[in-house]
């Protein structure tokens, strides 16, 4: 049985879509309250989550915190990472696994008071990055007993 023209120039056009979004670099922005990193609703998104295609950015700039151990991860490498931004502040804290970007993280970079934990863990910084930008933003590093490593790479 033949599917009518409609129906699989409905299906290409699903197909093209979905594929275009899968390989497009995107901006994320946190919507969640307190919350995993790993779940999509908490970005707004109901099936994304940042650092799944290479490049995402990721924004923690609604007051909330970001949450991070070795089972909730962001998908992979980030572009670049705020917390905080012009619009407000942000948090994250990471107890465990992985944080990297390719470009630069920038803490406190609103007029509210931002902050990254890393209590354990590590947190690789791929560009130019900076801690209290213009404004209030801490980041508290290791803990008693933790393998926390922060890790900065100069710009090339």
């Amino acid at each position: 049985m033949r599917l009518p023209v409609l129906k699989i120039v409905f299906v290409l056009l699903a197909i093209l879509m979905f594929a275009a979004h899968a390989h497009a670099q995107t901006d994320f922005y946190w919507t969640g309250t307190t919350g995993y990193v790993d779940v999509p609703e908490n970005w707004g998104s109901s099936f994304a989550i940042p650092g799944n295609v290479a490049g995402d950015n990721a924004t923690i700039n609604n007051g909330g915190t970001a949450q991070v151990d070795g089972s909730h991860l962001f998908g992979g490498t980030l572009g670049f990472l705020n917390v905080g931004d012009t619009t407000g502040a942000g948090n994250i804290s990471q107890n465990g696994g992985a944080v990297a970007t390719t470009s630069s993280v920038f803490i406190g970079s609103s007029s509210g008071t931002s902050s990254y934990e890393l209590l354990d863990g590590t947190c690789t910084m791929g560009g130019w990055s900076a801690i209290g930008n213009g404004t209030t933003g801490s980041m508290t590093i290791g803990q008693t007993g933790s393998t926390a490593t922060p890790s900065l790479n100069s710009p090339v």
